[in-house]
């Protein structure tokens, strides 16, 4: 999946931690995400300086959501974290 207004790169090193987490069962927290107050089993991974990924925990595992500049991360609040359908 390739992010709007995200560098290719980002994008496809975000797409790289998806695989890992998603498919191949590892950790987010082995690669540095940490569960965001507030939001309930939102985690976030960092990709890069400016960009993180986000997961929701789910019985099965993890979810990936998408990845997001730092900047609109900073500005997420409960309501602004869905699940894609």
């Amino acid at each position: 999946m390739r992010h709007s207004r995200i560098p290719y790169r980002v994008s496809k090193k975000a797409n790289q931690i998806a695989s890992k987490i998603v498919n191949n069962g590892v950790s987010p927290f082995a690669l540095g995400g940490k569960r965001l107050p507030g939001l309930g089993g939102t985690i976030s991974v960092p990709v890069a300086q400016r960009y993180r990924a986000l997961f929701a925990a789910i019985n099965s595992g993890f979810e990936y959501l998408g990845c997001v500049s730092h900047e609109r991360y900073n500005k997420l609040r409960p309501a602004s974290v869905t699940r894609p359908h």
